[in-house]
């Protein structure tokens, strides 16, 4: 091994332990996470996994039915918002107005650091145990408590409870959030794209500039990672079309605030507008869209969102079928929301060594192959010895591409 050789594999080991922090892998069995505050402002539906919260959780008006939530502060509603949920409803601080007309909360309810009062009158039935370290208040004759109730300090209840009432003074252990992996920090390129009326291209993986639309434009992505300053479209018939049928698609943006707005997407050539062929749900497990900034989602979306340094707002009719991830807040107008499956963000590509994916192995792999390396995520480009696992025996192999040894 000559001296370049050495120093170059050195470099390589000293910079993939010092970035060894910046993983991609998101947190499994979360359908919404806000690491701020999370707003919902009208009727929805979050199906498939948690929603997790690091602030206050909101819910302004219509139905709110969840699988489960939990979060880190407290949680609050209009007299008009009525929640449903099938799991845990899990919160440090007080819970208010919570239930209505009708709603079934099945899992257990509880206040970890606060008081619960739900909502008066309103017929809710709780199937699971209510516990709080402070107050309980349910002073509705017609509502039910199927399990028990425990509270540190009073209870107010005039609901029906099939279990018992006791006080308790025992520490509930509080919910804690899980941190999102900090952002990748990619750099976008210097070269726009500007299309023409009516025109329809295919991109190749690699760096550009802003992708501009005009009208009736077509833009194709095929399998590996595209990184854009900003994508901007003012007509609302643009599509963007998926193409994951040789593999996973990563989408980053670089602008410090960016609408995924007025465009239609498509997953291999399934449209998701209204009359056409729903794409299979699985399919929104090989998309990953990462916002360097905030993010609003204002359309149809499959995949999983991505904002670790800024907020996420999704707006009305904005049906999502993935998954949200925000390190500030989160904002969820009239919308469903639905999870399928784990999240699976795996770049595949034939060319090895090629860490940037622009189709030539060089120095600029160089950066994107330690961030692959510390990723602890298996990236087929990086596995340059092609023995399955991305790790430190993968850098000689690297190095040998690189300098066509």
């Amino acid at each position: 091994m000559n001296y370049v050789r050495f120093c170059l594999i050195t470099w390589i080991s000293l910079l993939a332990s010092a970035e060894s922090f910046a993983q991609v892998t998101l947190p499994e069995g979360i359908s919404v996470y806000a690491g701020g505050t999370l707003d919902f402002t009208s009727f929805c539906t979050v199906s498939g996994g948690s929603v997790v919260a690091g602030g206050d959780v909101t819910h302004g008006g219509g139905s709110l039915i969840v699988d489960e939530i939990y979060g880190a502060g407290g949680f609050s509603a209009d007299d008009a918002a009525f929640q449903d949920t099938f799991g845990p409803f899990f919160f440090n601080g007080d819970i208010s107005d919570l239930g209505g007309p009708g709603s079934v909360l099945d899992g257990p309810v509880t206040s970890a650091q606060g008081d619960i009062v739900f909502l008066t009158p309103a017929s809710t039935t709780i199937n699971g145990d209510v516990t709080a370290a402070g107050d309980v208040t349910f002073d509705f004759e017609f509502g039910t408590i199927n399990g028990n109730v425990i509270a540190g300090g009073t209870t107010n209840i005039t609901a029906l409870v099939i279990g018992t009432i006791s006080q308790a003074t025992s520490s509930i252990t509080p919910f804690t959030l899980q941190l999102l992996p900090a952002g990748r920090s990619l750099t976008a390129g210097t070269d726009d794209i500007t299309l023409e009326s009516f025109e329809d291209i295919e991109l190749a993986p690699g760096t550009y500039g802003t992708l501009n639309f005009a009208s009736g434009n077509s833009v194709t992505f095929t399998a590996g990672r595209y990184i854009f300053e900003d994508i901007i479209s003012d007509f609302s018939l643009n599509v963007l079309n998926f193409d994951t049928t040789a593999g996973n698609i990563e989408l980053f943006v670089a602008a410090d605030n960016f609408a995924f707005d007025n465009l239609i997407q498509a997953i291999d050539g399934d449209s998701l507008f209204v009359g056409s062929d729903v794409p299979d749900p699985q399919l929104s497990n090989n998309i990953l869209l990462e916002a360097a900034g905030n993010l609003t989602i204002g359309t149809e979306f499959y995949g999983t969102a991505f904002a670790p340094n800024g907020d996420v707002t999704i707006e009305n009719f904005s049906t999502i079928t993935g998954r949200v991830f925000a390190g500030g807040n989160v904002t969820v107008g009239n919308l469903d929301i639905t999870t399928v499956g784990d999240v699976v963000i795996i770049p595949t590509t034939d060319l090895l060594g090629d860490a940037n994916q622009d189709g030539v192995v060089n120095f600029l792999d160089l950066a994107p192959f330690i961030a692959a390396l510390a990723s602890n995520t298996y990236s087929a480009e990086a596995d340059c010895n092609q023995d399955g696992v991305l790790n430190f025996l993968d850098i000689v192999s690297f190095i040998s591409i690189l300098t066509g040894r």
